[in-house]
């Protein structure tokens, strides 16, 4: 069952950004797809990133000694902070996106990247099926936002990216109330 979970898991992750795109590539056009694309790419990068040195480090050390603890908690709001603000200032400076959708890119990129470091912890406490919740809980938040922002004005990248940015800070918080209670802190 744990393993079934892990395979579901991550095919479900990827099944949810994969709805998100074709639904850009739908309400937004070509254009709109590929700064969709090219701004979920740099977020997931970003995430990556911070997965690799934060969450990898999470599952292999001992995260109960208090100083491996405040370390990785120091390197993770290091890295979230700097991480996604440095994506979103090259992606301004190059004139990639605008300035709206740029603030929304930071926000969501910043919330995606906590979002997936608790998600490690999920996967190293091998609580694989509440995996499956949080981003359940996170794609549905996600297309509702897309749903209300549609009923009020015409969707854009900015729209998109704010979208994700809710669906992120609900996945997020579905991690926090998932994880078990020792890893909470």
């Amino acid at each position: 069952s744990a393993a079934l979970g892990a395979v579901v898991a991550q095919v479900w992750q990827a099944a949810g950004t994969f709805a998100l795109q074709i639904l850009a590539a739908h309400l937004l056009g070509a254009e709109g797809l590929g700064t969709m694309s090219l701004c979920l790419g740099i977020i997931f990068l970003t995430a990556a990133v911070a997965s690799g040195l934060v969450g990898d480090s999470l599952t292999v050390l001992n995260r109960s000694v208090p100083s491996v603890r405040a370390g990785l908690q120091g390197w993770a709001l290091v890295l979230g902070l700097v991480l996604p603000g440095s994506a979103a200032l090259a992606l301004l400076g190059l004139g990639l996106v605008e300035e709206a959708a740029v603030v929304w890119f930071g926000v969501a990129a910043a919330l995606f990247l906590f979002e997936e470091l608790l998600r490690r912890l999920l996967m190293a406490s091998m609580q694989f099926w509440r995996l499956v919740a949080v981003d359940t809980a996170a794609l549905v938040l996600t297309l509702a936002t897309l749903f209300f922002i549609a009923q009020a004005q015409p969707l854009t990248v900015s729209a998109f990216l704010a979208a994700v940015a809710v669906g992120q800070m609900v996945g997020l918080l579905a991690a926090v109330v998932l994880l078990p209670g020792s890893e909470r802190w």
